[in-house]
């Protein structure tokens, strides 16, 4: 009997952990298709002195669940992810707000004219990567995110679902250590387009495999089997 509490207690102690762990570092998350709500022409910016992490850019496209993948949605608005990062690169805290609409408008100045709010979000995790290493399809800053509302809310999961954001600045090699030991300023701009992209998905993380459920109570089952003989 005693074998049995203790093969019992590891394995549910097994299974909280499987539970409670992430799947992937978010670096490494493989982010869905759909839905995506992707932004262009970003610029990214850190103060030392505030900490302020900045990303603001312009709304582009929107991959909707079940939309034709090589014909997203036109979306013109602007993205904006305000952060505060301490100087060993440790979120704080920080918000996402993408804003705009179906249809193209602007102010007199040439700044998108924001009809409605997309999606926004509370930051709640994030991770960077060591210094440049963008790579087409890769990550160079990411975000987790709380849902909080937004015309794209239910798509994503409702209200209090998570968030993901990638973040590829397209900066040259030599442009950023890897380290929020110094402020920094991305050399492109929203009129130039040089400084990068972002993708917005939803993140889903995987339930414990139905194969690891199965070992688990194989092996009780098999200790109280042995046990009754």
């Amino acid at each position: 009997m005693k074998t049995l509490r203790i093969l019992t207690s590891f394995s549910a102690a097994f299974l909280l952990a499987a539970m409670q762990s992430p799947a992937v570092p978010l670096l490494d998350y493989q982010q869905p298709a759909s839905p995506d709500l992707f932004s262009a022409n970003l610029s990214v910016s850190y103060d030392y002195t505030s900490m302020q992490f900045l990303v603001s850019g312009l709304e582009s496209a929107y991959y909707a669940p079940g939309g034709d993948p090589l014909n997203p949605d036109n979306v013109f608005g602007s993205f904006t992810l305000s952060a505060t990062i301490d100087h060993s690169g440790n979120l704080i805290g920080g918000t996402l707000a993408a804003m705009g609409d179906s249809t193209w408008e602007q102010n007199p100045d040439g700044t998108p004219i924001n009809d409605s709010t997309l999606l926004s979000g509370n930051l709640v995790a994030g991770s960077k990567g060591t210094g440049y290493d963008y790579v087409p399809g890769g990550t160079t800053f990411a975000f987790l995110f709380t849902v909080t509302g937004g015309d794209y809310m239910a798509d994503y999961g409702g209200q209090n679902a998570t968030g993901y954001i990638s973040l590829q600045p397209w900066w040259p090699a030599d442009y950023w250590n890897g380290n929020f030991t110094a402020s920094f300023q991305s050399p492109g701009s929203i009129d130039t387009g040089y400084s990068g992209d972002a993708d917005t998905v939803p993140y889903v993380v995987p339930e414990p495999s139905s194969a690891l459920l199965f070992l688990i109570g194989g092996v009780v089952w098999s200790a109280a089997r042995r046990r009754c003989r």
